[in-house]
């Protein structure tokens, strides 16, 4: 393939994400599809009609292909890339769906609903240069189209967009160009009833953000009068810089549609009453911090030194990926050594979950392998966790009641917040010490899918409670080296806080014959096999090594890329390597069950870690390294913070500049070529992991702490 045309491959698909494929179905349904060209046209209105009755039976994967489907035979329609795009974005899709919003504005700037999900999320990637261009059309979406100049003026006067007001103010909507005399003359003149006048000054105040004077307008309106729109972009620009207003706002717009979801979503943003300034609400949290009770001076009762609590987020057995994993390995590290530590996962775990909700009779205590997980409230049904304080201020009776009982040394919670502030109060309430364990920052992995949440009060919320949870605690554990850093650049004393990185069980991770049968069924011979084990999400930076392997397949014939999991780019990558023209060199196995990843990875010589350089991959590092080294495979990785601590470079694996597919091509064909490397990095990486990252070594480190605040294990 000529490297002109990868390249313009590579930046139609990854950077402007406009390329029609992008929204095409799985290759298997799309050669079906190509059986019943040619195409019949199609009522556009009728296929959203259509999609939305799928998606809102249940039947989401139908809904979607519908609209990828027919956007192949109407790409130039705007409103359906408008629909995909909402419904992309309601999955937590949110690079799709933006892909999908800049199609639907930059083919009609006039679809105000598309725009106003567009600017939403380019104002938060700062992508000024972007709006410009889109709001710059604006002007000729307008002429002779009149019933859009009312709707207009929301995006026109806010962005100072003067040719688009000037075609407004030519005439054609009477309420429209009053809002504009009152913009440009300060007054009306035209002769409009009592209810069209105040509609109009509420337009023009919710156009230039007077949200007092807009309130205030908007009271004396119909239901069916409100500017729902304007309301809506005002709600959004409110909601950004936390302004009281914006529950006033958010209640103007429920008397239109008490059952309007969005409006809902932001209700519960503010934790229903954060314009009143409620002790419970984010507003008021973000003035004045997390109330914390009172510490008590002396234990409430003689304590077992070996005895620890352990607040966890979710566990064995109904959860069991990476953070349960953690969890159940230092538990049972800990038991192993001499502590009797019980797990207790968060108040209503697992019952406040969509799978478990119609569950009963779901036991209060379970033993995993020896180690005990205890549930609380799961006799109470479903326990909200909004708004925080009560929930955390219940939390904690039901964690000290649980920790007195079993004469608990200290407590011990893990991320997130409502773990370590539960921890911290109930270990107050009983004068004991605590410690917070920040396996990382979720709202900074949530900010690296969904930029524009960054600019939210949830965020600032979220981020303050991490560092108020941490700064509380008696002790900090941190993941890596710069989860520790961020920590104490949000100002947690340093001092305090003690690095435990992930580890591995290399009793089960361990060097194993190849599976040939397996191999075979996958059409693998003896190709040396490029293999991904995990989730695939954009962070993971996977459209690098497509890349990589799409530059090695003009070389070389000797390799097989195997991927081995799912998640919200899978479909996306399936298409990047047919349009690259490589699906020959590629194997998509999808998810498979946990305990046949050892399988899959027997048969992987080389795996590869491209992380992007984005907040979360440079403080937090996944176990499945950890897992590769122990079986002996060799670890290429980005250079990203996280991956740097574990990886040393060309002595445990490689590290490739991050960001960069022609240094990832470069090690993966250094490794490839070079068999007594690969051996030598099997070899060490293997004993590494076996000597540093075992499960027992870093339960070790944990005991210590433990130690440190008064505990004492029994051998």
């Amino acid at each position: 393939m000529n490297i002109e045309i990868f390249m313009r491959l590579r930046r139609a698909i990854w950077r402007a994400r406009r390329v029609i494929a992008r929204a095409v179905m799985p290759r298997q349904e799309a050669e079906t599809v190509k059986g019943r060209l040619p195409f019949q046209p199609s009522d556009s209105l009728a296929i959203r009609t259509q999609a939305g009755e799928l998606w809102a039976s249940g039947d989401v994967g139908q809904s979607l292909d519908l609209l990828r489907r027919h956007l192949l035979k109407q790409p130039w329609d705007s409103l359906l890339w408008m629909s995909y795009g909402y419904r992309l974005q309601s999955l937590g899709r949110y690079s799709e769906a933006y892909g999908c919003f800049i199609n639907a504005v930059e083919i009609d700037p006039g679809n105000f609903g598309a725009l106003e999900h567009f600017l939403e999320m380019a104002v938060s990637r700062n992508e000024t240069h972007r709006v410009n261009r889109v709001l710059s059309r604006l002007p000729s979406a307008l002429v002779d189209r009149p019933h859009r100049h009312l709707d207009s003026l929301y995006f026109s006067i806010p962005y100072g967009i003067s040719e688009a007001v000037a075609v407004v103010a030519e005439g054609g909507s009477a309420i429209a160009e009053a809002v504009v005399e009152l913009q440009q003359r300060g007054k009306i003149t035209a002769e409009l009833s009592d209810a069209d006048s105040q509609l109009a000054i509420a337009v023009f105040n919710l156009c230039n953000d007077d949200r007092p004077g807009a309130v205030q307008s908007i009271n004396s309106l119909e239901p069916d009068q409100l500017p729902l729109l304007g309301i809506r972009l005002a709600i959004r620009r409110a909601m950004r810089e936390s302004d009281p207003s914006t529950g006033l706002l958010l209640a103007e717009y429920l008397r239109a549609d008490p059952n309007d979801r969005w409006a809902q979503q932001q209700l519960d943003r503010l934790e229903y009453g954060s314009s009143l300034g409620m002790p419970d609400s984010s507003h008021y949290l973000l003035k004045t911090g997390f109330p914390f009770p009172p510490e008590r001076t002396t234990p409430a009762a003689s304590a077992d030194r070996a005895q620890i609590v352990y607040a966890v987020h979710n566990s064995l057995p109904y959860h069991s990926a990476g953070y349960s994993t953690r969890t159940h390995g230092l538990l049972s590290a800990l038991r192993d050594q001499g502590w009797r530590v019980d797990g207790v996962s968060r108040l209503g775990y697992p019952m406040d979950l969509q799978g478990f909700k119609t569950l009963s009779n779901l036991p209060e205590s379970t033993y995993v392998e020896g180690v005990p997980y205890h549930r609380l409230g799961i006799r109470s049904g479903r326990v909200p966790n909004r708004p925080i304080v009560p929930y955390i201020q219940r939390y904690t009776e039901e964690l000290a009641a649980f920790a007195q009982d079993r004469r608990a040394v200290l407590v011990h919670g893990a991320s997130n917040h409502l773990n370590g502030l539960a921890a911290v109060s109930a270990a107050r309430r009983l004068g004991l010490p605590s410690i917070y364990e920040v396996r990382g920052l979720w709202e900074v992995t949530r900010a690296s899918r969904d930029p524009m949440w960054e600019a939210s009060m949830e965020y600032r919320l979220a981020a303050g409670l991490e560092t108020e949870a941490a700064s509380a605690a008696s002790r900090v554990i941190a993941l890596t080296d710069a989860l520790k850093a961020e920590l104490v650049r949000r100002g947690v004393d340093p001092e305090k806080i003690s690095v435990v990185p992930n580890g591995v069980d290399t009793s089960r991770f361990r060097p194993m014959s190849r599976d040939v049968s397996l191999a075979r069924d996958l059409g693998i011979g003896n190709e040396t096999v490029i293999g991904y084990v995990g989730s695939i999400v954009d962070y993971e930076g996977l459209g690098l090594l497509v890349e990589a392997a799409a530059r090695l397949s003009e070389e070389r014939s000797d390799f097989v890329v195997l991927i081995v999991g799912d998640g919200a780019e899978y479909e996306n990558l399936k298409t990047q390597v047919h349009l690259l023209g490589i699906d020959r060199f590629f194997r998509f196995v999808g998810r498979v069950p946990h305990n046949q990843v050892e399988k899959y990875y027997s048969i992987v010589d080389i795996t590869p870690f491209p992380r992007l350089s984005v907040p979360v991959c440079e403080m937090v590092s996944p176990l499945k390294p950890f897992e590769a080294m122990a079986m002996g495979k060799v670890v290429v990785a980005s250079d990203v913070a996280a991956m740097a601590e574990i990886v040393s470079d060309g002595t445990t694996g490689l590290l490739h500049r991050k960001n960069d597919a022609s240094s990832l091509t470069d090690a993966l064909r250094r490794v490839m070529d070079d068999v007594r490397l690969r051996t030598d990095l099997s070899e060490r990486g293997r004993s590494w992991v076996d000597a540093e990252r075992r499960w027992d070594v870093l339960g070790a480190r944990v005991g210590r702490i433990y130690e440190s605040l008064g505990g004492l294990r029994t051998r």
